[in-house]
C-alpha cells in the first residue's frame, strides 16, 4: 500500500524501499532536478493571446448567430403572411386557454374564438361596420 502511495505522489522515479536495509551501505547522491536555462523556459504569452483570440471569435459568433436568426425570423414572419387568402390580423387572449382572432378570409374579415375544445365563428366584421355618412 506504501509502495502504491509513493508512486501516486512521486511518480515512477522513485523506487519502493526494500524491507531489508543495510545499515552500512552508503545512502546514493541525491539527484538534483534538471532545470532548463531561464531562456528555454515557455512563456504563457501566448497561450494567453490563443485563448483571448478564441474567446474573441465564440462571442463574435454569438453575436452573428442572434443577428442572423432574428433577420431570417423577421423576413418569414413578415412574407408568410402577406400573400396568403387566409390572413391572421389580430389575435387576443381572452383567457389562458382562449383565444379571439380577427381573420381576412378572401377580403371577408371575420371573428373566431378558439379554446381547448373548440373553435367557434362569432361573426363577420362587415355587418356591424357602419360606412361614413
Amino acid at each position: 500500500m506504501i509502495q502504491l502511495i509513493n508512486f501516486l505522489l512521486f511518480g515512477a522515479d522513485i523506487s519502493p524501499a526494500s524491507p531489508s536495509v543495510d545499515p552500512n551501505a552508503v545512502p546514493p547522491e541525491p539527484v538534483m532536478p534538471i532545470t532548463p536555462p531561464v531562456d528555454m523556459v515557455p512563456g504563457y504569452e501566448g497561450a494567453f493571446l490563443k485563448m483571448f483570440l478564441v474567446l474573441i471569435a465564440l462571442v463574435v459568433g454569438i453575436f452573428f448567430t442572434v443577428w442572423l436568426l432574428k433577420k431570417i425570423g423577421q423576413g418569414r414572419w413578415a412574407q408568410g403572411n402577406s400573400n396568403r387568402s387566409i390572413k391572421i390580423i389580430e389575435k387576443r387572449p381572452l383567457s389562458p386557454k382562449t383565444m379571439l382572432y380577427i381573420i381576412d378570409v378572401d377580403g371577408q374579415q371575420s371573428v373566431i374564438a378558439e379554446s381547448q375544445l373548440e373553435v367557434k365563428h362569432l361573426m363577420n366584421l362587415e355587418e356591424f361596420i357602419e360606412e361614413p355618412k
